[in-house]
């Protein structure tokens, strides 16, 4: 009898370990999933994020016949709703002359990315650019763009959700002189209002820029 107990006190504790790590490896993954360094890696925290759900389709779809977490999604209205964003976004770029000193940013700019950013503006010459999110814990998130263009168009991912978040970008012409612009960024937002936050020239909205 004590024996039993002793493998099912061990077997216990296995499966308790186990649970453990999966809470621990399902919370890294959600806080990294826009935050990691580099896009693969943003990637596969997100796969690790959705997998208990698709787990959880498959048992419901085994048992009682369809998905239970199943997303009601149209995809020709998704593309639609994306074409339209599109549009509001070149419309509103237009409306203004945006520099690198003064972008066109805009924070969740589809609506279904909280902590990601848009940046556009025009440069006077041929520059490449990399943009800096600093980290508060000191590791900085970078994005390098090597090309030399004139027409600017970044996304980037990994703003905090609330408080600050600073911004270094930084310009590089092809004789190597480096122009830096220091950001900041005001993200006091509730992640379910899917709220949609622009700068202007002379007008300010949720954004403060650092001069």
């Amino acid at each position: 009898m004590k024996k039993y107990k002793s493998i099912i006190r061990g077997i216990s504790i296995v499966l308790v370990t186990i649970a453990i790590l999966n809470i621990a490896i399902y919370g890294v993954a959600y806080i990294m999933k826009d935050r990691a360094n580099n896009e693969n890696s943003r990637e596969i925290c997100r796969q690790v994020y959705e997998g208990p759900k698709k787990i959880i389709n498959l048992i419901s779809q085994k048992f009682i016949g369809k998905e239970i977490l199943e997303n009601d999604i149209n995809i020709n209205e998704l593309i639609k709703a994306q074409d339209e964003i599109e549009k509001k976004i070149a419309k509103e770029y237009s409306e203004l002359e945006y520099t690198w000193r003064q972008p066109y940013i805009k924070v969740n700019p589809y609506g279904k990315t909280p902590l990601s950013a848009l940046i556009k503006f025009k440069t006077d010459e041929l520059v490449k650019v990399k943009i800096e999110i600093v980290d508060r814990e000191g590791t900085n998130i970078e994005y390098d763009f090597d090309n030399y263009i004139i027409e600017h168009e970044y996304k980037i991912s990994g703003m905090y959700v609330k408080g600050k978040t600073d911004i270094n970008l930084i310009l590089e012409d092809k004789r190597g002189k480096i122009k830096k612009k220091k950001l900041k960024l005001i993200g006091n937002y509730n992640l379910n209002l899917r709220e949609n936050f622009i700068v202007k020239v002379n007008k300010l909205e949720k954004i403060i820029f650092i001069m």
